[in-house]
């Protein structure tokens, strides 16, 4: 049975009116524990499309691809670090710059650079 055009509007205008949840993420390598910290503007979808880019080998980050082949994914642990709900119709340079921030502490303190990640350390200034 189809649905109705006012209905179907109804639900349209529910979703768009939905608070999304966004952070920061951490992929966990458990054979040599690397990290590689990044945030996302929707936290429900990330962690589905940054392991289908991984498995079709298209992850920019060429060491992380590398372990994820090497290793397979059952080597890595995707866990949320911080996360933060925000209105739908929240400016996007407002929503930029909160995910920046909160990026930019997660990686002070988890420091996965080097041996310890797959992140490039943050350029000063």
């Amino acid at each position: 049975m189809a649905m109705d055009k006012s209905a179907r509007k109804q639900i349209i205008d529910q979703y768009k009116r939905q608070k999304v949840s966004m952070g920061v993420y951490q992929l966990r390598n458990k054979e040599n524990g690397k990290l590689f910290i990044e945030s996302a503007n929707n936290l429900k979808s990330r962690e589905l499309t940054l392991r289908m880019a991984l498995d079709d080998g298209r992850h920019p980050n060429k060491m992380l691809q590398e372990d994820w082949k090497k290793h397979g994914p059952a080597a890595f642990e995707y866990s949320v670090l911080e996360e933060i709900e925000v209105e739908p119709d929240a400016p996007a340079a407002e929503k930029k710059r909160r995910l920046d921030e909160m990026k930019l502490l997660w990686l002070e303190e988890k420091e996965p650079f080097g041996e310890g990640g797959y992140n490039k350390p943050p350029k000063d200034g």
